[in-house]
């Protein structure tokens, strides 16, 4: 039941992604699964690989306009095959 003192109270039980938007989710207790992929993403980012690429993006990446980035942004996840990666 939403507080008539403030129209933007979310009904019992269920929390706001976004208090502008009106969009509510059910709140879940975390699983067994949740904290497993948690943990797993965790690892993932401690990989050489992925420090080099977190770095290459942070300090060599720097886009002129739009078309650039889009250009790198539609080929991530593909191997480099050009001297980007040195």
């Amino acid at each position: 039941m939403k507080d008539a003192r403030n129209k933007n109270a979310e009904p019992e039980g269920r929390i706001s992604n976004r208090k502008d938007s009106g969009e509510t989710t059910t709140a879940k207790k975390p699983t067994a699964d949740d904290a497993r992929l948690i943990l797993e993403l965790y690892a993932l980012k401690r990989e050489p690989e992925m420090r080099k690429a977190r770095q290459w993006w942070l300090t060599t990446f720097w886009p002129k306009d739009a078309d650039e980035y889009m250009k790198v942004a539609m080929t991530m996840g593909r191997k480099r095959t050009t001297g980007q990666d040195k």
